[in-house]
């Protein structure tokens, strides 16, 4: 039961980790009706393999768009900021539309949302929290909303901290703090970004309403797109409109779906690796079983009825293997998660990883599929390979002339065969591998580099944004 569990365990929690990243909806209210919109440009050389959008075409789909009740676009501050106080340090944060909580339905823990004021031209500005950067930098302190901060020497006011758990949209990388989408120049002075007609840097989630399907957004933001090509002759775009994962970038979907069928071929080698040790066992003892099975067949049971009842045997076995394997994967997975994604991150990387493993209606059918489906594997053979020795023999101990031993023999070699070669596919994979992390290792700091300082300094523009985005 144990290497059943191993096997069972160990894919069912990669499962946990693939359906969580490329199947699981986004952690909001209504995530079904939430959509991710992308694009594909032909025709403009400077987009080619840009999936993001400018902030003109978002302004041009969020006003023109009746089929979606809000549509939300979002993008990194450009560069890290540097949070003052008496411990500064680095953080990342999300520029976000002003109807962004308000479209996900993610109202902050504390304070307020953005609204439209805060997005109009020449308003201070203001940012929310996340709630990790709350607690870990603030102490959570509950008078933290109205407070005034330093934020890259730039004077920003909090007006709210964003609710506990996965958060930030579509992202597993979470920053430390939202701001309004046209404050880029003011925390960063080299950010032109929202001023520019052609720069791509914005994704974007829209949420339908109820009734209104896939197909009508797909239809509507379509012709959006054909007219926004019209202003620009030779230009071709392609949208691809999907319900909102938390991995929206079809590139990135792309890599993560190749690295999970990876993941997946491995760790299959190790069940099916798992099975077959378990089929030599349930054949050496079916062996012993012969005169047994012998008997029931004299009574009138049929080959068919030996097979099902030694096959509901191996399910159960199975069955058993699983619920073990599967418990210790779903209460684990996530402690590893947090354990190996930040010692993977540089420890400069000013990144908070959150990935919501936990299971679900996915996970569980995935989990009683492959519990049922690996105890049918490993129990048929040696079921139909006892079930068919001879009953005269077999009742008489006579193992040569039932032609047991020849057949169990060839059947236990064959089964030995395929765990020694899959083993050795795995050790060699595994070794590629360490061959292919090796130079990492080995990798060593530029001399003189603990001795050394560089500053970069910046001015930073009073100039505000000509729009009053939403």
């Amino acid at each position: 039961m144990a290497t059943l569990a191993l096997g069972i365990g160990v894919n069912t929690a990669i499962f946990t980790v693939v359906n969580a990243v490329l199947y699981r909806d986004l952690s909001a209210p209504g995530a079904h009706e939430l959509v991710s919109i992308s694009q594909a440009i032909e025709g403009v050389a400077d987009r080619a393999g840009q999936e993001t959008f400018s902030t003109s075409e978002y302004f041009a789909y969020r006003d023109r768009a009746r089929t979606l009740v809000g549509l939300v676009a979002y993008g990194n501050v450009r560069g890290e900021a540097t949070l003052g106080g008496d411990a500064p340090r680095k953080i990342l944060g999300t520029l976000v539309s002003c109807n962004y909580f308000t479209v996900l339905q993610q109202p902050p823990a504390r304070g307020r949302a953005l609204t439209t004021q805060d997005c109009e031209a020449g308003a201070d500005v203001v940012i929310v929290l996340s709630h990790e950067l709350w607690r870990l930098a603030f102490a959570s302190d509950p008078g933290i909303v109205g407070r005034t901060i330093q934020l890259n020497r730039q004077r920003v006011t909090v007006i709210g901290v964003a609710a506990e758990g996965p958060y930030n949209g579509s992202s597993f990388l979470k920053g430390g703090y939202f701001a309004p989408i046209n404050a880029g120049q003011r925390l960063s002075a080299d950010d032109t970004r929202y001023d520019s007609e052609k720069v791509p840097w914005l994704s974007m989630l829209g949420r339908r309403p109820d009734g209104v399907g896939l197909v009508q957004v797909r239809a509507e933001l379509d012709v959006i797109a054909a007219q926004i090509d019209q202003q620009q002759p030779g230009r071709s775009t392609t949208l691809t409109i999907e319900r909102a994962r938390p991995l929206i970038p079809r590139q990135l979907r792309g890599v993560a779906t190749g690295a999970a069928a990876v993941l997946t071929a491995a760790f299959g080698f190790i069940l099916l690796i798992a099975c077959a040790n378990v089929a030599n066992l349930l054949l050496a003892r079916g062996a012993a079983r012969r005169q047994e099975i012998a008997v029931r067949a004299s009574l009138g049971a049929s080959r068919a009825r030996v097979v099902r009842q030694l096959v509901t045997e191996s399910v159960l076995l199975s069955l058993a293997g699983g619920v073990l394997g599967s418990l210790v994967a779903i209460w684990s997975c996530q402690t590893l998660i947090s354990l190996a994604v930040p010692a993977m991150l540089p420890p400069w990387l000013p990144l908070v990883f959150t990935v919501d493993v936990s299971p679900d209606v996915r996970v569980l059918f995935f989990a009683v599929a492959l519990t049922f489906g690996t105890g049918i594997l490993f129990g048929l053979a040696p079921a139909l390979q006892v079930s068919k020795s001879d009953l005269h023999a077999s009742m008489k101990h006579d193992s040569e002339r039932a032609g047991s031993q020849r057949d169990d023999g060839r059947l236990r070699g064959t089964l030995v065969g395929v765990q020694v070669a899959l083993c050795m596919v795995l050790m060699i994979a595994a070794g590629l591998l360490l061959r292919g992390l090796m130079p990492l290792t080995r990798s060593t700091p530029v001399s003189g580099t603990e001795t050394s300082l560089t500053y970069r300094s910046s001015p930073r523009s009073t100039d505000t944004a000509p729009r009053s985005p939403t």
